[in-house]
């Protein structure tokens, strides 16, 4: 019973966001043609919106049964990806001096991520492509980091180094006597929610201090992507904790979004 608490109510707050982000930047658009970000931002939330009611329809339907591989909803979640990253790239066009070495960065934490994916599910084929739409997303966000300095040099190193640690953590749970593989999940676990509250307040702080749109909308882009890697990183009911901070990311990113186009 709590469990289906849980998941509906947490499919239901998702969806109330991306239905809110998706009117308010259609809204938007009408006001504005120049606002191309908010366009692509209502494309996004459209693919969650028809992933999280594919996703209700397969748990009435199918009562919770395991999806076949690669299935609609994880095609939105995809097509989501990308948008959001076009979102991005219209938000923050410059290109920055080492695209390159963040390219990189990108693809080896997509890499790595697909490589964890797949040794928890056993999913190939579905989890390589997954992967590709998540590292442009991924991408996508560190070009608007290095284009907006949202955080310091040594805030970024720090996340940096915290990501590496989570990764390097996770694939030693593979080799690890049960015991110990326990004890280190456990730590992986405080690790993923230590870093997402950090990253929670920033963002808070971020809006209520009057940033400027840009830093503003890498803070929120920033938030979410730790919050879909925690949630695909977190078994129930930490999962749903996850997706609410991802919800809150997309609140956020809907309301720098908006303070993006009325300064411009």
């Amino acid at each position: 019973m709590i469990d289906n608490v849980l998941r509906y109510g947490s499919i239901a707050l998702n969806f109330g966001v991306m239905l809110l982000m998706m009117i308010r930047s259609l809204r938007r658009i009408r006001r504005d043609a120049a606002a191309l970000p908010a366009l692509y931002l209502a494309l996004a939330a459209a693919s969650l919106l028809l992933s999280d009611v594919y996703w209700v329809a397969h748990l009435l339907l199918r009562h919770g049964d395991r999806i076949a591989a690669y299935v609609a909803n994880e095609i939105s979640e995809s097509g989501a990806f990308l948008l959001f990253g076009a979102a991005l790239r219209a938000a923050f066009p410059e290109k920055p001096k080492r695209a390159g070495a963040l390219a990189a960065a990108a693809a080896v934490y997509a890499a790595v991520c697909a490589g964890l994916w797949i040794g928890w599910n056993g999913e190939w084929l579905k989890d390589i492509i997954s992967a590709v739409p998540f590292g442009y997303f991924i991408y996508m966000i560190l070009r608007a980091q290095a284009a907006s300095n949202s955080m310091s040099k040594r805030e970024w190193r720090a996340l940096g180094a915290l990501t590496a640690l989570l990764l390097c953590a996770e694939i030693a749970i593979f080799f690890l006597p049960r015991a110990a593989a326990a004890a280190l999940d456990v730590f992986c676990y405080a690790l993923i929610f230590a870093a997402m509250g950090w990253l929670l307040v920033r963002s808070v702080f971020a809006l209520r201090a009057g940033t400027d749109a840009r830093r503003m909308l890498s803070h929120a882009f920033i938030l979410e992507a730790w919050s879909i890697s925690g949630m695909y990183m977190c078994a129930e009911p930490l999962y749903y904790l996850a997706e609410l901070n991802s919800t809150i990311g997309f609140a956020m990113i809907l309301i720098a979004s908006e303070r993006l186009v009325r300064e411009r």
